[in-house]
């Protein structure tokens, strides 16, 4: 191959690595809203407040660009899960979904483009004082485990309380599956299904594409260099 013909392909080779979409990594992971709100910009949130209250059967349900749908046989519907003293979360309406079996997938989600942060609150009631679990599947990767708090059973029982995730990623995410762990036989609450772009407070890192581009440019250098050297003799 001609000096030529070698520089030209090498180019070829480190211009497709600069321009060629990586797969989804997660960067980081919160349990609790503030830090994670901290690291997204142009934040929406979809809190159901404004969503007119169903019966149990939703075969899907869409909002700011965002689909639900449910998964395997369970339905939902959203709810005010704040009404009755057997299941006080305050906020408004939430989906909510029963489980009947441990573990049980009950939500797909598919979100709109360019996402690459995320946030939901979840809970569970009528667990019979034990903690309920969640597991957040995106795009297929890595199951996440979610643990949320038992809700009020009781007039006498404080209000129930939501268990945060979020996490961030250095590319789009589309799908997100949310998977009951248990115990079976509860009533699970999603609810605050907050999206937008991961927006770090330091510096950026360099994509890595433009890294890889850039010790491209490097080796081209240095070869046109070598040549150089060899033809003066240097």
């Amino acid at each position: 191959m001609s000096s030529k013909s070698y520089l030209i392909a090498l180019l070829l080779v480190f211009a497709l690595a600069a321009v060629s979409p990586a797969s989804a990594t997660a960067i980081n992971t919160y349990s609790d809203y503030a830090s994670w709100a901290a690291a997204t910009a142009g934040l929406t949130t979809i809190d159901f407040s404004t969503t007119a209250l169903g019966t149990y059967g939703y075969n899907a349900l869409s909002l700011q660009g965002v689909q639900f749908n449910p998964v395997t046989y369970s339905s939902f519907t959203v709810a005010d899960p704040d009404l009755s003293w057997w299941s006080d979360f305050g906020g408004g309406n939430a989906i909510q979904v029963y489980s009947a079996i441990s573990p049980e997938a009950i939500l797909l989600i598919n979100l709109p483009t360019a996402v690459t942060s995320l946030g939901i609150n979840l809970a569970t009631w009528n667990n019979n004082g034990v903690p309920g679990q969640f597991s957040i599947t995106i795009n297929g990767g890595t199951p996440q485990i979610v643990s949320t708090f038992e809700g009020p059973s009781g007039p006498t029982q404080p209000p129930g309380q939501f268990g945060f995730f979020g996490t961030t990623f250095d590319s789009s995410i589309s799908t997100v599956q949310i998977t009951a762990l248990g115990p079976a036989g509860i009533e699970n609450i999603i609810d605050d299904i907050s999206f937008g772009t991961y927006n770090p407070v330091d510096q950026s890192p360099m994509p890595e594409g433009t890294s890889l581009l850039m010790i491209g440019s490097g080796l081209v250098g240095m070869r046109i260099m070598s040549k150089k050297v060899h033809l003066f003799g240097v």
